[in-house]
């Protein structure tokens, strides 16, 4: 985690993560003090917004985005009473609070909430107002992405879509405008949002359901002729899972291996730490780029009252763990495991990356 600071505050505003695949990027790293003694460090991708009226355009507000694609941790509205806006979320990242901040504290000034499939429906401070639309210009809403309203009869909008970069999707009829240009990948109903749990699921691309945003397995395929004759595990592919881009796991021999010990099993170890420069919490392929012939992003399997059989939450059913739980489950199931390395028969990174899926909720 790094605080997070506008370019020229001398107050922290907020935490956020850099991962997504490095989708953000530090633009200032450089340390200053924070009342305190806490580090302060800028570190978010920060978008810039505009009105259009001539070719030069006049600048609006800044949003500044943490580690999931659509979560926008705050807005810096120039001229505006409160010109910091700060966004509190909720498991989807649908935005469920707005806190304006001064120099000296935090002002709640609208709540939202919503139902299954993302119609939002918006409150004062303390619930004793609704209102059809934001009132304090908040155009975020379900799953973090943007609202857009018409046709408006007495303040209340008869029409709202939200854009999913693919295509549009309607909160009200909780479906898409047009086919899924993925086709068939997630089932046989093309106009369907995230296989109808949207308590779970998340669509941010239109394409197809992403849940656990943080959860990549990594897969580099076998080379026909690797075994033959003394060589390095990697010659025989591997199977990996990364955390969050921080931490991943694989399972590999403890020595190098040759046919028979392919065969007849070697010694495992978890991220080859003895003989292929693997660390506890790092596979060695992440540690010379990460790069992968297949990366796939698992989804949660709800189905037949499967639970998770790891971490501080074992026991806890599939439809209701949550991503940390997930995740705490992977970790523990990866320090637990035990045995030897063989292939094709035999436990290897190939049955490590199934089993820790099954073990913890996770279905391809």
């Amino acid at each position: 985690m790094e605080l997070l600071t506008r370019p020229g505050d001398t107050h922290t505003t907020a935490a956020v993560s850099s991962n997504l695949s490095n989708r953000y990027t530090s633009i200032d790293s450089q340390p200053g003090q924070v009342s305190g003694g806490m580090v302060k460090r800028r570190l978010a991708m920060e978008i810039p917004e505009y009105d259009l009226p001539t070719s030069e355009g006049v600048y609006k507000q800044l949003y500044a985005y943490g580690n999931y694609i659509d979560e926008v941790v705050y807005a810096s509205c120039p001229g505006a009473t409160y010109t910091m806006r700060r966004y509190l979320h909720d498991h989807l990242y649908s935005p469920a609070a707005i806190v304006y901040l001064t120099a000296s504290n935090c002002i709640l000034v609208e709540r939202s909430e919503y139902d299954a499939y993302g119609a939002t429906h918006y409150y004062n401070a303390d619930y004793t107002q609704t209102f059809a639309v934001s009132q304090h210009g908040n155009p975020f809403a379900f799953t973090g992405r943007e609202i857009d309203s018409f046709d408006f009869a007495s303040g209340v909008p008869q029409l709202t879509k939200m854009h999913y970069r693919h295509r549009d999707y309607s909160p009200f009829m909780g479906r898409f405008y047009q086919q899924d240009p993925a086709q068939y990948i997630d089932g046989l109903n093309l106009y369907e949002y995230v296989k109808g749990n949207p308590n779970i699921n998340i669509d941010p691309l239109g394409k197809e359901k992403v849940i656990c945003d943080g959860i990549v397995l990594k897969r580099n395929h076998i080379k026909l002729f690797a075994i033959i004759g003394p060589k390095e595990a990697d010659g025989y592919g591997h199977w990996w899972t990364v955390i969050n881009d921080t931490e991943s796991y694989g399972w590999w021999p403890k020595g190098k291996v040759d046919l028979l010990g392919t065969i007849f099993s070697v010694e495992g170890e978890l991220n080859g730490i003895t003989s292929f420069g693997g660390e506890s919490t790092i596979d060695p392929h992440e540690k010379t780029g990460g790069q992968a012939e297949e990366l796939i992003y698992p989804s949660i399997n709800i189905w037949f009252c499967n639970k998770l059989k790891y971490g501080s939450s074992k026991g806890t059913s599939c439809s209701c763990a949550d991503c940390d739980e997930i995740k705490d489950c992977m970790r523990d199931f990866a320090k637990s495991f035990k045995g030897r390395w063989a292939y094709p028969l035999g436990p290897n990174c190939h049955t490590f990356q199934v089993d820790m899926m099954k073990a913890c909720c996770l279905r391809k």
